[in-house]
């Protein structure tokens, strides 16, 4: 019925590449590691989302004169280790959304859905029957109830993050 937040990238996916690309030779964690960039721990208290994930993008551009070097990394990337930073300041939340841990699947689905605003064009309740902006002709927008049974894990987060051309 909603996606769950597992075909995004998390912060698992974040500490893997945190590690691979030696963040911890710069940043400290938990008292251990660099000084030459800022402490880490509780970035979030410091720092909005917005902000984190900018700096990702190019570290010069968001802090002149910083020397953490522009690692080029995917939009994917960047939103792992952004969840993985978040997580560092908050672990009773899942990352860019800010949605407790401990809901199940389905209700992490329904934060996502009314966060964004899902329902303005797919309905209240992900029924559909909205008139479609994107169609040339009288379509309307489907209901998401059987959406996972078209589309795999990936195409689905693709087609979400992409959203819609002109049908």
């Amino acid at each position: 019925y909603f996606v769950s937040l597992k075909t995004l990238p998390g912060p698992e996916a974040g500490r893997a590449l945190f590690e691979q690309k030696g963040c911890i030779g710069c940043h400290s964690l938990g008292g251990k590691g660099g000084k030459i960039g800022p402490a880490l721990d509780d970035l979030a208290k410091r720092r909005d989302t917005s902000w984190i994930v900018a700096h990702f993008r190019n570290p010069q551009a968001v802090t002149p004169g910083s020397v953490m070097p522009r690692f080029d990394f995917t939009e994917e990337q960047i939103r792992a280790l952004t969840e993985f930073l978040l997580t560092k300041t908050d672990p009773s939340v899942i990352g860019y959304l800010k949605i407790p841990a401990l809901m199940s699947p389905v209700e992490r689905g329904q934060a996502v859905f009314k966060k964004f605003g899902c329902g303005g064009c797919h309905g209240r309740d992900a029924l559909g029957g909205v008139p479609n902006p994107n169609a040339k002709t009288a379509q309307q927008v489907p209901g998401l109830k059987f959406v996972s049974e078209g589309y795999t894990k990936a195409e689905l987060a693709k087609r979400i993050l992409d959203g819609q051309k002109e049908i």
